[in-house]
């Protein structure tokens, strides 16, 4: 058996490991995805309805200016109805207080997709934060 000798210099005997059950069955009914919120609760749902299409960018405005620094994949996202992450890119105007998102790939026609923006990631320019998150759902029609 292997001895293990801690930063302290004292030896201790590894305890063993304790067997588990063998996994039978795995459900696969909820998809492991690090960034879908657990509790859409914490996000104040806006109205949008516009028409998007294939690839029309979405631009978002906020009453102040944004640290661009924190405008990114984890302040803001955007999911597919099947939980599918939806690369974009992001990029801003009007002194940083729009963003705009546009996907890397197409939306597709028929399918409805939630913007997240997340106020735990995202600041104003000034160090304050958004007051609530947003979640922002809208269907592709073209």
């Amino acid at each position: 058996m292997a001895r293990v000798v801690n930063s302290s210099g004292c030896n201790h005997e590894p305890e063993e490991p304790t067997p588990t059950e063998p996994i039978d069955e795995v459900d696969e009914s909820f998809p492991v995805n690090d960034k879908y919120p657990n509790d859409l609760s914490e996000f104040r749902s806006l109205p949008f309805n516009h028409n998007i299409g294939e690839r029309t960018p979405i631009s978002i405005s906020f009453s102040t200016a944004l640290d661009m620094s924190t405008v990114n994949e984890y302040s803001f996202y955007v999911f597919d109805e099947d939980q599918n992450e939806i690369e974009l890119t992001l990029s801003q105007s009007n002194g940083g207080r729009t963003v705009t998102m546009q996907p890397k790939e197409r939306y597709e026609n028929g399918k409805t997709y939630t913007i997240f923006i997340d106020k735990n990631m995202l600041r104003a320019a000034n160090g304050g934060r958004i007051s609530t998150s947003l979640m922002i759902t809208f269907t592709s029609n073209y």
